[in-house]
């Protein structure tokens, strides 16, 4: 019996450490089964962002070439195809959505899309976007929402956890075409085109590597103006709407070569004043080219000039001779603040005036017309009721959407 006796402690010890393994074992277990759960949920909201993506993405693509209703549906489609590739999953249309902050009333569409909750809006903005500067009319958002089933954790009373996503896409077209202003000054503290003045109408785009400032009144651009860092919109009503951008190298390049031989050279500074008609060729003038008169006439010149360019008076007539190019300053014996200056009323231009690292300036009145383009480092832009038809070259493509969210 004595013996028996002595064994008890030693049974009652071997229990205790068999139930202290099996409550290790219960804790180990349902830590790898939180890990599962934790990785289902990880899993999940990798493959709703995904499909976010696309769906935004899609509709940006979509609303930028047809309506608000066809984004919607299409964004819905897009995001119910990323989740099920086997288009079986059935899509339910909602309530629309009406967020108040956009031009279009109702600005989205919420569906059921088997088990998600989809919102898809276009247009749309909210306080991060509008404080970027991105215009509401080329952005669509796409968010997701659904329940995902936690077993393991349920044992712990967490049966289930919601899993989101969102996305916002932007689709502004294309951002060169026919471009009428490029300003290719990056320095974030200066105004790469300073649009001042009233009444101008300039058919085209405009592009500038810093800050856009435009003041005045009854300005009209009937394409983008693409800006970067900041822009100063004023009243201007620009068609293609303010575009932040980012900093692009100039669209053309040019060297003496292509213009060589030169019709002319001329040792010093070639000035005429009116009514003066100026022979067809390329000129090459080592100095400044300078018109201050009225009603001169220089049908296919080109002016490539080592010091300024500076046409004024009215009535003054000018047309490209070769491969566009109107007026080159070489930046060479350059003096004053602007290096080309094309000013006056009633002027009639046709070709582009090129100033790489250089700045320009266009006084336009009096129904001035100029179809061509302007490349410079800084653009001044002023006058009134004058009419600047773009003919640059850009990017032409349809820019495909982006993610901005």
């Amino acid at each position: 019996m004595k013996g028996a006796n002595a064994q008890e402690p030693r049974r009652r010890k071997a229990g205790s450490i068999s139930a202290m393994v099996i409550v290790a074992l219960m804790a180990i277990m349902a830590l790898m089964g939180a890990t599962v759960d934790v990785g289902t949920l990880a899993l999940a909201k990798a493959r709703m962002q995904a499909a976010c993506d696309f769906a935004a993405l899609d509709g940006a693509n979509v609303g930028f070439a047809g309506t608000d209703a066809a984004a919607w549906a299409s964004g819905s489609q897009f995001f119910r195809d990323n989740m099920d590739n086997s288009g079986a999953t059935t899509i339910t249309s909602g309530s629309t959505i009406d967020d108040n902050n956009t031009a279009d009333h109702p600005n989205g569409q919420q569906y059921t899309v088997g088990a998600y909750t989809v919102q898809v809006k276009h247009p749309y903005t909210d306080t991060a976007m509008a404080a970027v500067g991105y215009n509401s009319t080329y952005l669509c958002y796409v968010s997701a929402s659904r329940s995902v089933p936690l077993p393991f954790l349920s044992v712990l009373g967490i049966s289930s956890a919601t899993v989101s996503a969102r996305a916002v896409a932007l689709n502004q077209g294309a951002t060169g075409g026919h471009m009428a202003i490029f300003a290719h000054d990056s320095n974030a503290s200066n105004n790469a085109i300073n649009y001042t003045g009233s009444g101008g109408l300039i058919q085209g785009n405009m592009h500038g590597n810093s800050m856009a400032h435009n003041t005045g009144s009854a300005h009209h651009i009937t394409g983008w103006w693409e800006y970067v860092n900041s822009a100063a919109e004023g009243s201007a009503t620009v068609d293609g709407g303010w575009v932040l951008s980012t900093v692009k190298a100039y669209p053309v390049t040019f060297t003496l070569a292509q213009f060589q031989p030169y019709t002319y050279v001329i040792n010093g500074d070639y000035t005429f004043g009116s009514n003066t008609t100026v022979p067809p060729g390329v000129y090459y003038v080592k100095g400044d080219v300078s018109c201050t008169g009225s009603g001169s006439v220089g049908n296919g010149v080109t002016f490539i000039a080592e010091g300024n360019i500076k046409i004024s008076g009215s009535n003054n007539t000018f047309t490209s001779s070769k491969l566009n190019m109107l007026f080159w300053s070489l930046g060479i014996s350059t003096h004053g603040v602007y290096q080309i200056d094309m000013s006056g009323s009633g002027a009639n231009f046709n070709g582009w005036a090129y100033a790489p690292g250089l700045k320009a300036t266009y006084t336009g009145s009096s129904t001035a017309l100029w179809t061509g383009c302007v490349y410079a480092e800084d653009v001044d832009i002023s006058g009134s009721d004058f009419t600047f038809t773009g003919n640059g070259p850009g990017d032409n493509t349809s820019a495909q959407g982006k993610l901005v969210e």
